[in-house]
């Protein structure tokens, strides 16, 4: 994955902090969550090899040998 640095309103960072806590992940996680929901079709036509793969499909990034789960490395560098 590619670290990223983004500027928000405090009230949504407060707000992303909390439902990120609700649902038991990360605020990445649920930021990762979001711009997929956001940008669900530009970002399946876009993908490589996206319609040739299923599991690749269903993981949403990588080659079919990478193993690590979406909130693995926000568990990791944070904890969580």
């Amino acid at each position: 994955m590619k670290s990223i640095t983004i500027m928000i309103p405090v009230e949504l960072d407060r707000a992303a902090a909390d439902e990120a806590e609700r649902r038991g992940m990360s605020k990445s996680a649920l930021i990762r969550q979001g711009l997929r929901s956001e940008l669900a079709d530009e970002y399946d036509e876009t993908r490589e090899g996206a319609s040739h793969d299923p599991f690749r499909d269903l993981a949403g990034f990588g080659s079919s040998a990478v193993t690590t789960a979406e909130d693995e490395i926000d568990r990791i560098v944070y904890d969580t």
